[in-house]
């Protein structure tokens, strides 16, 4: 059975409670106000439907629980106000402008010995995966690690989906980011697992996701953190609340086309019923006969990363009027001065096309014989704090028919004095070192070396971590 994601949020009583938690609750002070306080929060925190249903048979409400977070969004029965914010940011002289560098806060829950949990290899593929469909979408986002945390408790690697979930992104939580929590999976009732994908939580503004993931699954989530509703959002509620398939379909005497006024507020986005088990592996629509309350056939997208397809490998779009929104709730974000890079200064965080490879698990793979253009990023922590990036990890491959003989290169203008090179066997077993002197070129070489995988780790030895970005390049070449 595919799964499905799902976003949750905590009403409004809960958030003005969660605001004084915030300030008053002290987790290990008093128990009985933590009783007392998770029993209110679970009185209060609003069921969601999870489980893939049939548009005729709905047994559970699919209310969407984000619609006062919306009441006063300008393109809320007026769209034309997107195509004028693209316009008024010359969104469409630059589709391939990057205009936001978001920092990722990753907290990643792991056995009480530090085992289990998600390798730092598939940390490494999300921020690949999301980068590269914000990429193809040309949304302006460019997404970075700012800092990766183990959370090891054994009891925490399954969360309550309901209360602890929501709960550990309010209380686990670093500013300037998006946090986004890794568990093995979700509790809802019976110790049922597996059932959810990940969640968007709009009270702590975090993302809670699976280890176990689609290739799109964060790409939805941060979809949902910018803005984003589903495109199936009140599709079993009848024609008071249903979009209608028509995109000119109006009420009454109001003009507004009412697919500006209910699903995701998005005419380009067309109105669709749950797409669970409706897609088919070919990615086509296989729900024809289904109409909407108005008796017109569905033709859904089926390759939107907001939507639910029974194969989520059939996603890969964000239309243009998510797009717009994605922007605008940037431009709005209390951190948009710090990820902005129309902000000069943020230039710094910019990094290079081998991001991720902080660790030796994401190492970046490298040709042979071929130079390549590096550099050292900052990384925004806090308002007041910043850090450099401090280690780039490589590997390359020496076949049968490749010298056994090698040497590594590393250049900068800026400075090599700071600059460490390391070579490692695939045992992460280091085999020789290099620190650079002065402004000079760094050269390490290493003679007879067996055909096989191996990795270079180059270190940034920082003493000041408000120092500004540092390029170099690298070159691995034969003897």
């Amino acid at each position: 059975m595919e799964t499905c994601e799902v976003s949750i949020v905590i009403n409004h009583k809960t958030t003005i409670l969660a605001k004084h938690t915030k300030v008053f609750f002290n987790w290990h002070k008093s128990f009985c106000f933590s009783i007392a306080l998770i029993f209110s929060i679970n009185l209060l925190i609003p069921t969601t439907d999870i489980f893939a249903q049939d548009v005729k048979k709905t047994k559970r409400s699919d209310k969407d629980k984000t619609d006062f977070d919306y009441r006063k969004k300008p393109w809320k029965g007026n769209n034309a106000f997107l195509n004028e914010y693209l316009q008024s940011i010359n969104y469409f002289d630059n589709k391939d402008k990057i205009r936001y560098l978001v920092p990722i806060h990753f907290w990643i829950y792991r056995n009480n010995n530090g085992t289990g949990g998600a390798p730092l290899s598939d940390i490494g593929k999300y921020i690949d995966e999301l980068n590269y469909y914000n990429k193809i979408n040309k949304t302006g986002f460019r997404f970075y690690i700012s800092d990766i945390k183990d959370i090891n408790k054994t009891k925490r690697m399954i969360l309550g989906y309901y209360l602890e979930a929501p709960l550990q992104g309010i209380f686990r939580h670093k500013r300037n980011a998006i946090n986004v929590h890794v568990v093995d999976g979700f509790k809802l009732r019976k110790n049922e697992r597996k059932l959810v994908r990940g969640t968007y939580n709009y009270l702590s503004k975090s993302i809670i996701m699976r280890s176990e993931n689609s290739s799109t699954g964060l790409s939805h989530e941060i979809g949902h953190y910018f803005g984003l509703l589903h495109p199936h959002r009140n599709y079993n509620k009848g024609k008071n609340k249903q979009e209608p398939v028509s995109r000119t379909r109006t009420k009454g005497s109001n003009e507004t086309p009412l697919c500006e006024l209910r699903g995701d507020y998005l005419s380009d986005t067309p109105a669709e019923p749950k797409l669970t088990f409706l897609i088919n592996n070919d990615c086509k629509f296989v729900g024809g006969a289904l109409t909407d309350c108005w008796g017109d056939h569905y033709k859904p997208k089926t390759n939107n990363i907001m939507s639910y397809p029974s194969n989520y490998y059939c996603r890969d779009n964000f239309t243009t009027g998510q797009v717009a929104v994605m922007l605008y709730m940037a431009a709005s974000n209390k951190y948009s001065k710090h990820w902005s890079t129309d902000n000069k200064q943020n230039i710094e965080y910019a990094f290079d096309k081998t991001e991720p490879n902080d660790y030796f698990e994401m190492a970046s793979i490298l040709k042979v014989d071929t130079t390549y253009t590096l550099n050292f990023h900052r990384i925004l922590t806090n308002k007041r704090k910043n850090k450099s990036d401090i280690y780039d990890w490589y590997k390359f491959e020496l076949k049968d028919t490749d010298a056994n003989n090698i040497s590594i290169s590393v250049n900068s203008k800026d400075n090599t004095q700071n600059i460490e090179i390391a070579l490692y066997d695939k045992n992460k077993i280091q085999l020789k070192n290099f620190t650079g002197k002065s402004n000079q070129t760094i050269i390490l070489e290493y003679k007879n070396l067996v055909p096989d995988w191996y990795f270079i780790k180059v270190t940034y030895n920082n003493k000041h971590k408000r120092e500004k970005s540092l390029k170099y390049s690298l070159l691995v070449n034969r003897l």
